[in-house]
């Protein structure tokens, strides 16, 4: 129910952060890496699902420090609302620290 579309974008990519981040580094990388495993069921896949998530985080970055937002906000709104929908019914598994969580996925890929 958040009106303006740039905060209901940060918010959505807020989730990922809680989700996936455990440091101060490589934010967008971890973000990207972890998601697109989850999403994925093949390398091409990953690739498309990783390059599409850090252009996600670049417009979170633009809105957040003020720049220019290049992109149909609709549009990427719908798409990574359901791809936080996607990674919260992922990690939503009882008795599964987030260290746990963060192993599990550092362990996955292709």
């Amino acid at each position: 129910d958040i009106p303006d579309g740039r905060i209901r974008f940060i918010t959505l990519m807020t989730c990922l952060e809680s989700l996936f981040n455990l440091g101060k580094d490589q934010i967008a990388h971890t973000i990207a890496r972890h998601l697109s495993v989850i999403l994925s069921e093949n390398k091409e896949q990953f690739k498309e699902n990783y390059a599409r998530i850090k252009k996600l985080y670049n417009m979170r970055n633009s809105i957040v420090h003020g720049g220019e937002y290049k992109g149909d906000m609709i549009t990427d709104y719908l798409d990574l609302s359901e791809k936080v929908r996607r990674a919260i019914n992922y990690c939503n598994k009882p008795n599964l620290t987030k260290e746990e969580l963060f192993e599990d996925l550092n362990t996955k890929g292709f």
